[in-house]
């Protein structure tokens, strides 16, 4: 499978970063475009900067990582008082880690390059980092 001026596989890569807000909710942001995030935020959200995710994990005080096996085993995370339910993503079938497992059922059609996840816990909520190449 090539895609665009000869360029074989997929590249996909999703950051997501979770930030408990007041009563232990959950708020969700996904910087998944190539665009400039908005200057307004929930407060007390934190907005993530493009660029290298091992830089930005640097500048972030990572307090626990969790691995995809246990996530998926145990969907249920606590994180401050509240609770985030991985089921949607694990159960939704555009998820990047189950389009990964789809193109890896799918040698003859497709090379997988790269396919990662990492959830990793800092002080302002989860971050789920995942790449597909």
């Amino acid at each position: 499978m090539s895609l665009g001026r000869g360029t074989p596989g997929i590249f996909l890569s999703t950051l997501l970063m979770l930030s408990a807000l007041a009563g232990g909710r959950l708020h969700a942001q996904n910087n998944v475009q190539a665009r400039p995030a908005p200057r307004r935020s929930l407060a007390p959200s934190t907005i993530l900067q493009g660029g290298n995710h091992a830089a930005t994990m640097q500048r972030l005080r990572v307090t626990r990582q969790y691995s995809l096996a246990s996530v998926r085993s145990n969907p249920q995370v606590t994180v401050g008082e509240g609770t985030l339910d991985f089921t949607p993503l694990f159960n939704n079938p555009r998820a990047l880690i189950n389009v990964a497992q789809r193109l890896h059922d799918l040698p003859q059609q497709v090379q997988v390059q790269e396919d990662s996840a990492q959830v990793s816990e800092v002080d302002q909520g989860l971050i789920n980092h995942q790449v597909l190449t």
